[in-house]
């Protein structure tokens, strides 16, 4: 990889809704499975960025910032930015450049992650730097509830739609710009469009205008990769001693890595 930094984005803005009527009525950043909360897993998916700034994004009254901080002091996080909305935002793209626009964030590269996804062992390609964009997919053959992808034998994104299953690689949540102003430019021009379509303003409909413009976006896969909100959605949870553990879906029979896990505190 390059060493030029990436500002890894979290948005955790929206209502969480099922989550809360499974966890209890308190910001999904802040829900537990195991004893990890759901902003740790997705550290932990993406300790692997090297040279990393985060700004976490939520809503104003949702706001704990000792929760975020001592989270980001466990997982060694220095660099780090809280942006807050004041009210629910019509799509994950909407709420990135919303909070964004607030930032000094303007050129520098950025990925984007959400807050309710776990990928163990997530993939970074160490060529990201040659590319547009990068897309991280899984396999499934079930389901037609997330964004899928198409790629050609070199792993260059050829085509993606949302909740159309055109192949059966589907969107983890990873995504990836080489540069805020490409993802700036297409929101501007695009996010009508794309709400008009979808209802909201997905991320995965961007890259459509992306590749359509001749910029190239690599496509990796990853397994094991773990979504709290289908487990919700589809009961495929259970409670013991521990915590809630997880029976997943496509291709995983498992609980999830119990050991060295630390409380934190609510």
């Amino acid at each position: 990889m390059c060493d030029d930094k990436i500002v890894c984005i979290i948005p955790m803005a929206g209502r969480g809704s099922r989550a809360k009527a499974i966890f209890g009525n308190k910001p999904k950043y802040k829900m537990k499975i195991g004893c990890r909360s759901f902003l740790e897993y997705s550290m932990i998916t993406l300790s692997k960025i090297e040279n990393a700034q985060y700004i976490f994004i939520c809503q104003k009254q949702e706001l704990d910032i000792e929760f975020i901080e001592k989270c980001c002091r466990k997982h060694g996080i220095e660099d780090f930015k809280i942006i807050t909305l004041k009210k629910l935002t019509d799509g994950q793209a909407t709420t990135v450049f919303n909070a964004i626009s607030q930032s000094t964030i303007r050129d520098e590269k950025v990925l984007i992650f959400n807050v309710d996804t776990y990928i163990p062992n997530l993939i970074v390609p160490e060529t990201l730097y040659k590319f547009d964009g990068w897309i991280s997919s899984f396999y499934t053959d079930i389901g037609d509830r997330w964004s899928f992808v198409k790629f050609n034998n070199n792993q260059i994104l050829t085509s993606v739609e949302e909740k159309t299953k055109i192949s059966n690689f589907g969107c983890t949540g990873v995504y990836y710009f080489s540069s805020y102003n490409i993802f700036k430019e297409i929101y501007i021009k695009y996010s009508s469009d794309i709400k008009k379509k979808y209802g909201e303003t997905y991320i995965s409909p961007m890259y459509k205008y992306m590749i359509s413009s001749g910029k190239s976006v690599l496509v990796t896969q990853d397994e094991n990769v773990i979504f709290f909100n289908d487990m919700i959605s589809n009961g495929v949870y259970y409670l013991n001693e521990r915590g809630i553990q997880l029976e997943y879906y496509p291709n995983i029979c498992k609980e999830m890595c119990w050991e060295e896990i630390e409380f934190i505190e609510n």
